[in-house]
């Protein structure tokens, strides 16, 4: 048996065991149960089945004690399905224990149950909290930012499907015209595209977003007017908003979709072709086809693992990179045409204007990437493309790694990772956005 395989066995065998001991002390109504303590779980190598271990203070009663829990198996079976959500909900055989430590055990056990609902919050992991969250969950709503990119479309589409998976319904919100270099990724034909004001769902999860400014207006306004529920944040950005979320995963990693990788490990999360085209797109698409700093040992190894399900590496890649309109080649020829270097060399920005986008019939989405323009000239540390937009302008960051363009980002609101980040100007013109952002970059250098 694989390690991998031996964790996994050890994780549900802990899960069911702890929820087993949170059901005999709040659940249960049988008086005779009243007594037991479960000692350890043993789980079967197919996960279909499972040895409860079970003693009690007083053994001299164990006999109907026993009856008394395989009548009850069938009932703690449907609870450990709905709070576990796993693939196959295991089949329970309990089995009294005898071991000579039993007395230490129980007594440890006892202290360990007699929790009320908020130690017990307090004692699970954030992730296990988050998996307590979805099962409890009846209505459950994901978005993201503005204008997602591969990892944020991504890891809604992943997570919608997750929880499809679990047997939980969803609404995907994703308002934005999609790129044409995504539309190869499964479940667009789901997403919704307007929010009804009516429904206010048990659960929000925000994916790829380190700040409510990052949202769209009503998502964020709901947000903030406490009319979504609970809300998670799974992101993975270094410069964040800490007081964004009630509960956060989050964790230095390539992507989003990462994250969402390693959340399927550790909470036995099911997972299908759709999902693992859909992570591996995120991956790709944040790690610039493996091109970039984020790109790790984990990274290749997620990768290959993604690559077992039914996964075109070819497909995925050329849809991100390799596929252009012929608006976005005329756009690319106009910003290009910008490209100035500042400081020595060490500083190249670009500009798009709204006449530029309109002489090219492009629009917005087609500037992804532009940035890299600069970037990739030798010698240049940060490169800045400036897009003058509705009402002002915003800018994308990035650096060859020497600088933070994240900590620049913030210093005008934005946000981002060291490599890579964005802010928006509002009712600035391009003209007063290029000028604060060649200042503080004069500084940098």
């Amino acid at each position: 048996m694989s390690k991998e395989k031996e964790r996994r066995l050890l994780r549900v065998g802990q899960s069911i065991h702890n929820e087993l001991s949170l059901l005999l002390l709040k659940d249960t109504r049988d008086p005779a149960l009243l007594d037991v303590t479960i000692t350890g779980v043993k789980m079967a190598q197919d996960f279909r089945a499972a040895k409860v271990f079970f003693s009690m203070l007083d053994s001299s009663n164990k006999e109907r004690v026993h009856r008394s829990l395989k009548r009850a198996a069938p009932f703690f079976q449907g609870k450990i399905g709905q709070l576990l959500q796993l693939r196959h909900t295991p089949k329970l055989y309990f089995v009294f224990d005898e071991t000579p430590e039993k007395g230490a055990r129980i007594n440890e056990i006892v202290n360990e149950t007699m929790l009320d609902r908020q130690r017990e919050k307090n004692n699970l992991s954030i992730e296990q909290f988050l998996a307590k969250r979805i099962s409890e969950a009846n209505s459950i709503f994901l978005c993201c930012h503005r204008k997602p990119d591969g990892d944020a479309l991504g890891s809604v589409l992943a997570m919608k499907r997750i929880l499809q998976l679990l047997g939980k319904s969803s609404v995907a919100y994703v308002p934005d015209e999609i790129p044409a270099t995504m539309t190869f990724l499964p479940g667009l034909e789901d997403l919704a595209h307007t929010i009804d004001d009516g429904d206010v769902p048990d659960l929000t999860i925000v994916l790829d977003t380190a700040s409510p400014l990052q949202l769209h207006a009503e998502v964020a306004n709901a947000i903030s007017q406490q009319r979504m529920g609970h809300v998670v944040v799974i992101d993975h950005h270094d410069r964040f908003d800490e007081k964004f979320g009630h509960t956060v995963v989050r964790r230095a990693s390539s992507a989003t979709g990462q994250i969402l990788f390693d959340l399927i490990r550790e909470l036995v999360w099911p997972m299908d072709d759709v999902v693992a085209v859909c992570l591996y797109a995120a991956i790709v698409a944040d790690t610039g086809n493996f091109r970039f700093s984020n790109t790790t040992k984990v990274t290749f190894e997620t990768a290959a693992e993604l690559l077992n399900f039914k996964v075109s590496p070819t497909l995925v890649a050329k849809a991100l990179f390799d596929t252009f309109t012929l608006s976005r080649q005329r756009l690319l020829g106009k910003v290009a045409e910008t490209l100035v270097l500042l400081n020595e060399g060490r500083y190249a920005r670009l500009i798009c204007t709204r006449k530029m986008l309109a002489d090219a019939q492009g629009s917005l989405q087609d500037l992804e990437g532009f940035v890299n323009i600069g970037r990739n000239v030798i010698g240049v540390e940060v490169a800045i493309l400036v897009t003058e937009i509705e009402g002002g302008a915003k800018a994308s960051l990035r650096s060859n790694g020497m600088c933070d363009v994240a900590a620049v980002a913030a210093s005008f609101g934005g946000g981002g990772h060291k490599a890579a980040a964005g802010v928006t100007f509002g009712d600035c013109s391009v003209e007063e956005a290029i000028a604060r952002l060649d200042n503080e970059m004069a500084k940098l250098f």
